[in-house]
């Protein structure tokens, strides 16, 4: 009686690794490609920003290139850190 309990138990849990096995790759997958469209879009939006943020800095002759720098600084690390936080 034991013997089958633990028969039954053993073909369950395999049972159940197979369909994690099975299942997880294409779940990874789909999640990798959302994480890259985010990506793009945080990426493509940046510079959407950036660049007429450059030509408003830039018509100030007093610092103006250091605003642009430090704008471009800043766009450079939301899209470093939100990268970051989307790898794990």
């Amino acid at each position: 009686m034991i013997a089958a309990f633990l028969d039954r138990a053993g073909h369950a849990i395999d049972r159940r690794v197979e369909e994690r096995l099975t299942v997880a790759p294409v779940e990874r997958a789909d999640d990798d490609r959302a994480s890259r469209k985010d990506a793009m879009k945080v990426a493509l939006g940046s510079i959407a920003l950036g660049f007429p943020i450059t030509g408003v800095a830039t018509q100030f002759p007093e610092g103006g290139p250091w605003v642009a720098i430090a704008a471009w600084i800043g766009i450079a690390s939301v899209n470093a850190a939100f990268n970051q936080r989307h790898r794990r």
